[in-house]
């Protein structure tokens, strides 16, 4: 039995078939502790994945660098924060800019401390995009060497011009976010920096107060050895592993880019395809929203169409919604330029299998197992489509994820 959840449609899906579906409430109080992991809302620019469902932590507060680049176009720290994701330094004049310099570094100070989900660094656009290579991103409470012995997050490895990284921090705590350039002296500038977390005790675990094991037995965090608060705490516990592992489906489970505060649309939802290609291990449409991210076609979790003219496939949402993002992971094992130039299409009509909804974008990438991300610009609809136009290939995807809210709930 697979379920899925979705905070914006709030059911709990069941689906013992690709075309039968059930539906159940859900109780206020899950939808309570997942708000508080996604945020408040907020729309954003520099990653449209988040635009509505979380909010910017750093936007408008008090920043630093170590140098200040001396030109007309003033670069202080202050503008990475400014909630202008412009790549343009010259033009836009919305980018930090330091000296040439031995490890540079900046850092925003968050007023307090929070456990950070993520972090978006956007590059600069204009030119220089190759500066921001092996820059590091680190979250702590002290910034007494500029965060340089702080928990790292991640690194940047992405220097393309107007390169937008998204860095997964895990939830590590601290009240300061610094990027710094080590081993190297260069100029550093960032044109926009967006921080994504909330309150340490707003995180789940620490909004169930798990009691401690301690050498001497199992304590609350006052020290109390009580049966009767022990047994209602492991109660609770259990209760709630239960229910997450439900959430959770397959142990195999995986996004293929995880959006922080987004949830998955299309997971587990009815898909359809212009054919199943026969073979051993057969490649059916709802293969590509079952969550699981492996791009090996013979370990069994990819559609393929036979090869045919325009071949196609699409998801039903169930509701009309307005689409943020879309991921599509291609197949790793072989055959990965099938998918160059994949339209892929939104819209409330199927008449045509989604062929003359408005379009999306399309697939450019098509090595093996790229993971492509293509931005919907919040196009409303209910059917998400896939179309390989004027050729005769096989379709094969591995997986497909979708990200966007309510229509209502646009922001």
């Amino acid at each position: 039995m697979r379920v899925a959840f979705s905070i914006f449609a709030a059911p709990l899906r069941f689906s013992p078939s690709q075309c039968c579906w059930a539906r159940m409430p859900i109780g206020r109080t899950w939808l309570l502790a997942l708000a508080l992991l996604a945020g408040r809302g907020e729309a954003q620019r520099c990653n449209p994945e988040l635009q509505g469902v979380a909010h910017n932590l750093a936007k408008g507060r008090p920043a630093y660098q170590s140098s200040l680049y001396p030109h007309p176009i003033v670069g202080a720290a202050s503008k990475a924060v400014d909630g202008n994701c412009s790549g343009e330094w010259y033009t836009d004049g919305s980018c930090t800019h330091t000296g040439f310099e031995m490890e540079p570094w900046w850092y925003v100070d968050l007023g307090d401390q929070y456990a950070i989900s993520a972090v978006v660094v956007k590059n600069r656009g204009d030119c220089c995009g190759e500066r921001l290579q092996g820059a590091q991103i680190r979250v702590g409470d002290s910034v007494a060497d500029h965060g340089k012995s702080s928990p790292l997050c991640g690194t940047i490895t992405d220097t393309r011009l107007g390169s937008v990284s998204t860095l997964y921090c895990n939830w590590l705590k601290g009240r300061y976010v610094s990027i710094r350039i080590p081993g190297r002296a260069e100029c550093l500038h960032v044109c926009e920096v967006e921080v994504y977390g909330t309150k340490p005790e707003d995180t789940f675990w620490e909004r169930i107060k798990v009691p401690r094991v301690l050498h001497g037995g199992i304590r609350d965090s006052a020290g109390s050895t009580e049966a009767s608060l022990l047994n209602s705490r492991m109660l609770i516990l259990w209760a709630l592993l239960l229910v997450l592992a439900l959430l959770a489906g397959s142990g195999e489970s995986q996004s293929c880019k995880p959006i922080p505060g987004g949830n998955n649309l299309a997971k587990y939802r009815p898909a359809c395809q212009s054919s199943t290609f026969a073979y051993e291990i057969i490649g059916l449409a709802n293969k590509a929203v079952d969550e699981i991210c492996d791009g090996d076609f013979y370990h069994g979790s990819c559609t393929h169409t036979n090869g045919e003219n325009n071949p196609w496939w699409y998801v039903d949402l169930g509701a009309e919604y307005a689409i943020a993002a879309m991921v599509v992971k291609n197949r790793e094992d072989c055959c990965g330029e099938r998918l160059k130039g994949a339209e892929v299409r939104v819209g409330n009509s199927i008449s045509d299998h989604g062929k003359s909804n408005p379009l999306c974008g399309n697939i450019t990438d098509g090595s093996n197992g790229s993971i492509s991300t293509l931005y919907c610009k919040w196009m409303r609809g209910r059917y998400v489509s896939i179309h390989i136009p004027r050729q005769s290939v096989a379709l094969t995807l591995c997986e497909v994820e979708v990200y966007g809210l309510t229509s209502e709930n646009e922001c």
